[in-house]
């Protein structure tokens, strides 16, 4: 079963939270540093139109369109998310 949340009741652990920014930070070249992350971090991944669904055993699955319609994804493992 999968389930589409909203990412901003999205809570990601650190290196999941890097591994994201650094994915999307290929697609998007404006992104901000990571020194400016914490502060930002719901808008950013707003603005780069990540979605989020969850996926059998807890498995958190966020994924983005960049500029040339391609899909990203990440999976993260269940015990790597938490609900805000």
């Amino acid at each position: 079963m999968t389930s589409e949340i909203d990412i901003k009741l999205v809570r990601l652990s650190e290196p999941s939270l890097d591994a994201w920014l650094g994915l999307l930070g290929e697609h998007f070249g404006w992104l901000p540093t990571a020194a400016q992350r914490p502060s930002i971090m719901p808008e950013l991944l707003g603005a780069v139109g990540t979605r989020a669904r969850v996926k059998e055993g807890g498995v958190l699955e966020l994924s983005a369109n960049t500029a040339a319609d391609e899909e990203v994804f990440l999976k993260i493992p269940a015990d790597s998310w938490a609900w805000e």
